[in-house]
């Protein structure tokens, strides 16, 4: 890669994705590890841009049927259906 960016052509490593988890710096600025329900700690990519240190978190994701009964939990036309 060093000798291919001297003579002036682009170039880059190729990495495994794995090792992109255990980089320092992608580690310090990109990652954050999140505790998920049925999966345990996981990795998560951080929003790109905040404000504050706060706005960088993220939620983990909705497991599936998290939320059916909020969504299918009725009708406010049709109370009969509740």
């Amino acid at each position: 890669m060093d000798t291919l960016q001297k003579a002036g052509v682009a170039a880059g490593a190729v990495r495994h994705p794995m090792d992109l988890l255990a980089d320092p710096h992608l580690e310090a600025r990109f990652w954050q590890w999140i505790e998920r329900a049925y999966v345990g700690r996981h990795p998560q990519p951080r929003r790109p841009i905040a404000m504050e240190k706060a706005d960088r978190c993220a939620d983990p994701a909705a497991t599936l049927g998290q939320y059916n009964d909020e969504v299918l939990g009725g009708c406010s036309v049709c109370p009969s259906q509740s």
